[in-house]
């Protein structure tokens, strides 16, 4: 007789609630991992995303000198401004500069709230989500590893945003 079967018959029905619960822990687990998103997303340098965002039809331009540099000279960045949707693109020197940028401008979306408004956020690995719906105007800040995503858009064009977000790997 094996082990296994000795410890079956001396637990009597204790052993089909103890593997039983094991079973459930076990399924539980992989499911809490299959289903968080703890994977990690792949930064874009800002010739990847100004390719991106070029094919899905916008004007991307180098708006670099926007920003003070003379601390991060390693730091590029991109822009689309357009009657509906605005949006930065930072590729900067390392991730500690890109949490800096992203709680800039965490602050500053903060600030937009105003009346009716709803807002979530996702984070994991390398990649952080902040997101914010107020006065029919979709705002969202993303951080993956080294770079920064800001852009805010009307509420009835956010689909074309979050294509752009989905093409580059940046979505939720």
């Amino acid at each position: 007789m094996s082990m296994f079967e000795k410890t079956v018959l001396k637990l009597g029905n204790k052993a089909f609630y103890i593997f039983g619960g094991i079973i459930i822990l076990l399924f539980t687990i992989i499911m809490v991992f299959a289903f968080s998103g703890s994977g990690s997303k792949t930064p874009l340098s800002c010739d990847e995303a100004n390719n991106i965002i070029s094919k899905s039809g916008y004007e991307v331009s180098d708006i670099t000198n926007l920003y003070d540099t003379k601390n991060n000279p390693q730091t590029k960045v991109i822009g689309v401004e357009t009657d509906t949707m605005h949006l930065e693109f930072f590729e900067l020197e390392n991730s500690n500069t890109a949490d800096n940028i992203y709680g800039q401008f965490t602050t500053l979306m903060l600030d937009y709230r105003k009346g009716n408004y709803y807002d979530g956020t996702a984070g994991y690995s390398n990649y952080k989500m902040y997101w914010m719906s107020s006065n029919n105007v979709y705002y969202t800040i993303i951080r993956v590893e080294n770079t920064v995503l800001y852009a805010y858009c009307d509420e009835d064009c956010k689909d074309s945003l979050f294509k752009i977000l989905t093409d580059m790997g940046y979505e939720s």
